[in-house]
């Protein structure tokens, strides 16, 4: 647990504890919905904001689920309707976690080709081509792409 919390000594401070997780847990899935939707819509990685907001929340998280392992907060206390609802937000979170694993390393591969593609057009351009006579008659070495050739349409 955060070092600025106490240890919930009673059901009613275990049951509050579990709503604030409750809490946190849905506004990490509305962040990462968030993200998911600007993955989906082809965006290559989240903007900082929504990066902070995340791992602010997840660090919250991690001290709560802490808290449960070490058994600083005892779940059997809590109302059972309570218990469940955190089950039922857990599961959720675990799978809206799991969608945004999959659409990241698709950004991520997609990121890849782009800059692959971009270092590709890079290497031709810069390559040495072929020699071949300049106006002196002397050789000369071409390097990158020649220039556009101007093709009319019109008839």
């Amino acid at each position: 647990m955060a070092e600025h919390e106490t240890r919930p000594e009673t059901a009613t401070d275990i049951n509050g504890a579990i709503r604030n997780m409750i809490a946190i847990i849905d506004q990490l899935v509305e962040i990462t919905e968030e993200e998911n939707r600007l993955y989906q819509d082809g965006h290559p990685a989240p903007p900082a904001g929504i990066v902070a907001m995340k791992s602010a929340q997840a660090d919250q998280l991690n001290s709560w689920f802490e808290g449960v392992r070490t058994h600083e907060i005892e779940l059997t206390a809590a109302e059972p309707g309570l218990r469940s609802l955190l089950i039922n937000r857990v599961k959720r979170m675990r799978a809206v976690m799991e969608e945004n694993a999959g659409r990241l390393a698709r950004a991520r591969a997609a990121s890849k080709r782009r800059v692959n593609a971009i270092m590709q057009v890079v290497r031709e351009q810069t390559r040495p081509r072929p020699t071949a006579y300049g106006d002196s008659g002397r050789m000369t070495e071409r390097h990158g792409s020649p220039p556009p050739t101007r093709i009319s349409t019109e008839i």
